[in-house]
């Protein structure tokens, strides 16, 4: 398991390994030239910014704003949970 803290000190390519092989895609969102990728991953969440123009991620980061989730959390189906 991968504190938030290590995980954001880590290169960006051993964050996308670690998602990949650990992380639960959760949805996804547009923002201008970005489609970000949410996911759950050791108990929090992290988005992939994926600039779409050049077909590379440009940063993975951890959510850490409410603000952000909210985008999500009427597309999230949390019947499972119940």
């Amino acid at each position: 398991m991968v504190s938030s803290f290590t995980f954001e000190q880590l290169p960006l390519a051993e964050k996308a390994k670690l998602i990949s092989m650990n992380g639960e895609y959760i949805d996804n969102r547009k923002h201008k030239t970005f489609k970000l990728n949410l996911y759950s991953i050791y108990g929090y969440f992290v988005e992939i910014w994926y600039n779409e123009d050049l077909t590379e991620i440009k940063k993975i980061e951890v959510v850490k704003s409410n603000r952000v989730l909210d985008v999500y959390i009427d597309k999230i189906d949390l019947s499972d949970l119940m």
